[in-house]
């Protein structure tokens, strides 16, 4: 959590933050009420951004009018002017177009109107007149990023604090030097080095980018290698932050209370001075080895990084033939002595004067050549203008089709990943990029590869097999904040925002806890915050010694001992039995489909639950009530007595572990109506809290949902489109959409009269009768599978993950006493009763 602003004034104590108004979006907790919720994240139809409005043309033209009447220069949209509109139009922009997904879904978004502050005053003035509009502010700096950072995704204001560039007070004595947020980030470092000091690290952008910017939108750059990305503790020391309130504070945050609005996009204040450490100078030499293979290039530059008696600002390595294709062409070549072949697998150093030797022995050591070495202050073009996402920028001048992703290689397994990656791709598909990152100490890689992917599918799945094979993403195709890189959002940041940006004003649209009004944990997983628990996944195996006390625990009870049972307090615990059947699916699908699914949402949210959370996951019973199928080839049920038996069983094997809280996650209608009475038969045998789910009963206004036709939600409960787009997601090749149809149902097609009373498809206490599959339909599957697709399976997979994770997550902060009741106020008289009997 955030442990308080700077200012006595402003301290903010964990209790505070903790009483932070958190609106819901339900008046219960889900598990008092059953699965099915309404999302207050709804999804714009043209591009998929959540809710939030553009501004009345009134309420800009008031802002406005009284940014202007406290002096500070704006440009409108209103006042039709053809350089003002072009200034709008290019201040609007950053670089998202390095994205395929992102140059679609941004291109032509602009704001209303451009301020142009030149003191913090104006920041002020602007941010007030604003906030009394409710118009939004999207704060930028020379607007370098790549993700849409600085892109106003429902009009408003720029706020354009370029204006902000002085240095405020550079320490010579203590290596410290304070600027306003607008200062270009090589005025800075050409003042720090008149002092013998220079920049700890700064992006491939450094020309031109702005210290606030860099701060706000990105995460590392070249010096990373040295003294880590902005994630670490101490990399920025404070931070001057304007709040979006009725009237604007000034906060000071020094400590970790600058994470929260560190790597924020301006979502939880305005920037408008940063102090930083800086680093002892030194004359720096650019050294380039070829090597015959990417595992040696890598190794070498991994070996430099390490090297202790060497300092290197940097490290980067090319795949071949990455560099003799995309940048030794370039009008100041990376080879002088040697031009580079297509063959060669290229390693960049940049290291100190006196390290020129070791490191072109380390380069021979791992069957490298040093192709060139010339000081730094001579070089062409600087080292790092070949680095970081320079590197994607000159490959996009020869070819507009090319992408990129982003991914850490954490150190002890950096080799072994960069040869899977080189194994899994073709070099036509993927060549890789990769920098030398200090990631607690220790160096690994963060990888920046280039990518040609076919269609924007195949791209979503070359990053989907790099966080499978253990290489964390941080997503560039996305412009909110934490779909990035954090995969969770917290409640410390939340709460932050909730003081600094009451109206929401600030940036809309890029920080989903706020879209959602909720958090995915109560606390950072990290104490710097989201932003710096998600650098760290690189190093959370790999540079500790492992601690049987702080190691991960397993989510699967299989994989428990019995002395891990034994030995710990499962009170709070909850546990997880997956019900699911093995039944007919008609001729597309299989007949695991419901096994299937269940079994890929349950290990997707076990995945993302909060580290705090102790969550068990009892092997899924794959066979369950399917009398209604029974008819069907192929078909196996349980009983309805065997599977109550077995459930009720097993349930009491989890009270007699300790636990008393357990969730039956069914993915079959078959097994609800009696799950719903063996939940609670072990309310009453065993004490338990026992929840029952259904893991795809969705609330109708779910923006996944409203995809498909009503009819098809109120008819298709078996084997269609929602059913079907789910496999296509998770398993499309086990589904024959040649065999698909429209399997509609009988109930649909009774008359009116008889409808009304003898209805088949009717939810909850609503009269109904019973039925088998064949009553609906004589193939056994009941809706419309031609309306199926593999984009509306994701999103439903998506929004069952989120369902189970707030689950979990409320049933493991309940307090069974405060659910359960103890208290009778007329007892029978009689002797116990044998609840089992």
């Amino acid at each position: 959590v955030v442990s308080g602003f700077a200012r006595p004034e402003f301290l903010v104590e964990v209790e505070a933050i903790a009483a932070v108004p958190r609106p819901r979006r339900r008046a219960q907790p889900r598990w008092r009420r059953g699965f099915s919720t309404a999302s207050a994240s709804c999804v714009s139809k043209a591009r998929g951004f959540a809710t939030a409005a553009r501004p009345s043309p009134d309420a800009v033209a008031s802002a406005v009018a009284k940014a202007r009447d406290a002096g500070v220069k704006v440009f409108a949209r209103a006042d039709d002017d053809a350089n003002q509109l072009r200034m709008i139009r290019k201040l609007s922009r950053d670089a998202f177009e390095y994205s395929p997904v992102l140059a679609k879904k941004l291109e032509g978004l602009e704001a209303d109107a451009v301020a142009f502050a030149k003191t913090q005053d104006d920041v002020v003035s602007v941010v007030a007149a604003a906030v009394s509009e409710n118009v939004p502010v999207v704060a930028r700096g020379a607007g370098t990023g790549n993700y849409g950072q600085a892109v106003p995704l429902f009009g408003g204001i720029v706020l354009d604090l370029s204006g902000l560039d002085q240095i405020e007070k550079l320490d010579a004595e203590r290596g410290t030097v304070l600027a306003g947020a607008g200062s270009l980030l090589s005025t800075i470092e050409d003042a720090t080095r008149q002092q013998g000091w220079e920049l700890r690290q700064h992006p491939s952008t450094r020309r031109n980018a702005t210290l606030g910017g860099f701060v706000a939108g990105g995460s590392t750059g070249h010096g990373a290698l040295l003294h880590g990305g902005l994630s670490e503790d101490g990399a920025v020391l404070g931070l001057r932050v304007v709040t979006a309130e009725a009237t604007p504070r000034v906060l000071e945050l020094r400590g970790r209370d600058v994470f929260p609005v560190v790597h924020a996009y301006g979502t939880n204040g305005i920037i408008v001075a940063v102090e930083v450490p800086l680093a002892r100078a030194q004359p720096w030499v650019d050294v380039t080895a070829c090597f015959p293979s990417l595992k040696e290039a890598a190794a070498f530059a991994l070996d430099a990084g390490n090297a202790p008696s060497v300092p290197c600002r940097g490290a980067a390595v090319y795949q071949a033939p990455l560099a003799f294709k995309f940048l030794d062409k370039e009008p100041s070549i990376m080879h002088a002595d040697r031009p580079s072949t297509d063959g060669d697998h290229v390693a960049l150093v940049q290291c100190a004067a006196a390290g020129v030797g070791p490191i072109r022995r380390l380069a021979e050591d791992n069957g490298g050549e040093v192709s060139r070495v010339i000081n730094a202050e001579d070089a062409p073009r600087p080292m790092y203008e070949f680095g970081w996402n320079h590197t994607t920028l000159h490959c996009r001048r020869k070819d507009k089709s090319t992408t990129y992703l982003q991914s850490v290689l954490e150190p002890d397994k950096a080799l072994e990943l960069v040869q899977k990656v080189q194994d899994e791709f073709d070099s036509s598909e993927l060549l890789q990029h990769l920098e030398c990152v200090r990631f607690g100490g220790k160096v690994g890689f963060a990888s920046l590869a280039l990518l040609w992917p076919s269609t924007h599918e195949r791209l979503h799945e070359i990053l989907a097999w790099h966080e499978a094979n253990g290489m964390p993403i941080f997503n560039p195709h996305t412009e909110v904040l934490e779909d990035g890189g954090m995969k969770q959002t917290d409640f410390a940041q939340l709460g932050f925002k909730a003081r600094a940006d009451p109206g929401g004003v600030l940036n809309p649209g890029k920080m989903r806890a706020w879209d959602e009004q909720r958090a995915t944990t109560e606390e950072a997983a990290d104490p710097r915050g989201s932003f710096a628990a998600s650098y760290r996944l690189a190093d959370t195996s790999s540079l500790q010694d492992e601690d049987v006390s702080t190691k991960k625990r397993s989510r699967y009870w299989a994989e428990w001992k019995t002395t891990d049972f034994a030995g710990t307090d499962l009170s709070e615990a909850v546990a997880i039995l997956p019900l699911a059947a093995t039944e007919p699916h008609g001729p597309h699908l299989p007949l695991g489909v419901d096994a299937m699914h269940n079994k890929a949402l349950l290990d997707r949210a076990l995945k993302r639950l909060p580290d705090h959370i102790l969550a068990l996951a009892l092997p899924p019973l794959d066979i369950g009530a399917s009398g209604e199928h029974s008819r069907f080839a192929g078909n196996l049920d349980l009983s309805v007595d065997t599977a109550s038996r077995l459930w009720r069983d097993l349930g009491r094997c989890v009270a007699r572990t300790g636990l008393r809280k357990l969730i039956l996650y069914n993915s079959h209608g078959g097994n609800q109506a009696l799950a719903e009475v063996v939940a609670r038969q072990l309310r009453l045998e065993h004490d338990l809290l026992c929840v029952l789910a259904c893991n795809l009963n969705f609330s109708a206004d779910e923006e996944a949902v409203q995809v498909f036709p009503q009819e098809e939600l109120m008819y298709g409960i078996h084997g269609g489109a929602l059913e079907t787009s789910l496999m296509l997601h998770l398993k499309p090749d086990l589904v024959d959409l040649s065999a698909a149809k429209d399997f509609a149902s009988r109930a649909a097609r009774m008359p009116p009269a008889t409808r009304n009373q003898l209805r088949m498809h009717a939810p909850g206490f609503s009269t109904k009768c019973g039925w088998l599959s064949h009553d609906l339909n004589a193939s056994g599957v009941v809706g419309n599978a031609r309306e199926a697709a593999a984009d509306h399976g994701r999103a439903l997979a998506d929004l069952a993950v989120a369902n189970l994770v707030e689950l979990v997550t409320e049933v493991h902060e309940a307090r069974v006493e405060d659910v359960l009741g103890n208290e009778v106020e007329s007892p029978h008289r009689g002797p116990p009763v044998d609840a089992s009997s």
